[in-house]
């Protein structure tokens, strides 16, 4: 998970804090398209701009750049990801959705084995480069090896039935409950017998306020909470997780607090990188987020092109905005569907996020929306036990410690992600 425009002044200035501000200041040229009503209607245009774009040249236009290159220089870099920039009318209705710019993306890993990216922002008709950031990168990491359940074995093939002597009734499903350190949601199937794909998952949630759970707890320290949707072939995600979301974070020094919100997305084990939104339309609490992951085999596209989807709207007046991303990674077919708030992994740091103090959230949970009769809400998912609901927790010294729990899944498909404390993060 990524921390869009994260900066920490030195010991010289008296003061280390993290800020999010405008990353970029843009002069763009439109490129809009007719659409139906809401985000869902955003899709296919957005997809149709990103597969116009000569991604080569795109590519080629970014290491260019001498800033780029001064930037990466004495690192060994690798491409990441391009992401397109947009913007759109509050209730992304109509034809209004126009092409900001386009982002590159190169990743270099530190000494300490951290991430850094390189970010290069291109104007909407790919003829300048409006800006070039080094930004800190974080993981959202699976849920621990140690702790995550053995393979599946691999199904065999359908047997002739044996009309004699039938096999006996699939046992009912049954829901698990666990406890992870780091994360706290739930993680959906959309059957508990067999094989049956995820293709899609998508929620909406309002960005938290968050604040230092105890005096220096965020001293030198962060203290996030990253929320996201994302698929998985694996329980607990340990082979792959394409995900995208939320940050809400806080981080002192000498007696100041920094705090910061931004948008990002990932392809674990890979690094998150940022999304870039425009100066104007800063992220910020209270706002309404909108995120979409799905494989294009759900709509006959390849299974190893991934599409992350995120919408930004503030909660009165003003445009949305966002960013599309289309990768190309050759892993299995997602068969599960996540709904996580997670405490993140600095790498660099070698420490994960404390968790700050926040007021409980809800998060929306649908799967296969796009899949035509095969959409799976997380009402359904929940009332047929097809769930496993996940509660973070740490321990210390005096036991252990509940930080957040989810709720039961309500029939609007809708759960609450309940703060309890931070202690032990």
């Amino acid at each position: 998970m990524f921390s869009k425009n994260i900066f920490k002044k030195s010991l010289a200035c008296l003061i280390a804090l993290l800020t999010v501000s405008g990353i970029l200041s843009i002069a763009v040229s439109p490129a809009r398209a007719q659409q139906s009503i809401g985000i869902e209607g955003l899709k296919q245009p957005l997809h149709s701009m990103f597969s116009s774009i000569d991604q080569s040249r795109t590519i080629s236009l970014a290491q260019g750049s001498s800033e780029f290159q001064s930037q990466v220089r004495g690192h060994m870099i690798q491409f990441h990801s391009i992401s397109l920039t947009w913007s759109s009318s509050r209730s992304l209705t109509g034809d209004s959705l126009t092409l900001d710019a386009v982002n590159v993306v190169f990743s270099y890993r530190e000494a300490n084995g951290g991430f850094k990216d390189v970010v290069t922002t291109l104007d909407s008709s790919l003829t300048k480069i409006v800006n070039v950031k080094t930004q800190e990168s974080f993981i959202a990491n699976p849920v621990p090896n140690c702790l995550s359940p053995p393979p599946v074995p691999a199904q065999k093939g359908p047997s002739p039935q044996n009309y004699c002597d039938p096999p006996p009734p699939p046992p009912p499903c049954t829901p698990g409950n666990t406890t992870y350190g780091n994360w706290a949601g739930y993680t959906l199937k959309s059957t508990c017998n067999g094989i049956n794909f995820v293709y899609e998952a998508q929620s909406a949630w309002t960005i938290p306020a968050v604040a230092e759970p105890w005096t220096t707890a965020c001293q030198w320290y962060h203290c996030d909470l990253s929320i996201w949707p994302g698929l998985t072939n694996f329980a607990g995600g340990s082979n792959y997780i394409a995900q995208l979301g939320s940050q809400s974070g806080v981080y002192c020094g000498l007696g100041a607090c920094g705090y910061y919100y931004s948008l990002w997305y990932e392809f674990y084990p890979d690094n998150s990188a940022p999304c870039v939104i425009t100066p104007d339309a800063d992220v910020n609490p209270g706002d309404q987020i909108n995120a979409d992951v799905w494989n294009e085999i759900e709509t006959g596209g390849s299974s190893n092109n991934w599409d992350f989807l995120i919408s930004d709207t503030p909660p009165s007046g003003g445009t949305s905005h966002g960013c599309f991303i289309i990768m190309n990674k050759n892993y299995p077919l997602p068969q599960e569907g996540q709904f996580i708030a997670e405490r993140p992994d600095y790498t660099n740091l070698n420490y994960y996020a404390r968790l700050p103090t926040f007021s409980s959230f809800t998060m929306t949970a649908v799967m296969n929306q796009r899949y035509a009769g095969q959409t799976i809400t997380g009402y359904t998912a929940y009332n047929n036990k097809w769930y496993t609901a996940i509660s973070m927790s740490n321990c210390d010294q005096n036991g252990c410690h509940p930080n957040l729990t989810p709720s039961a899944i309500n029939g609007a498909s809708t759960f609450t992600i309940n703060y309890v404390s931070s202690t032990a993060t």
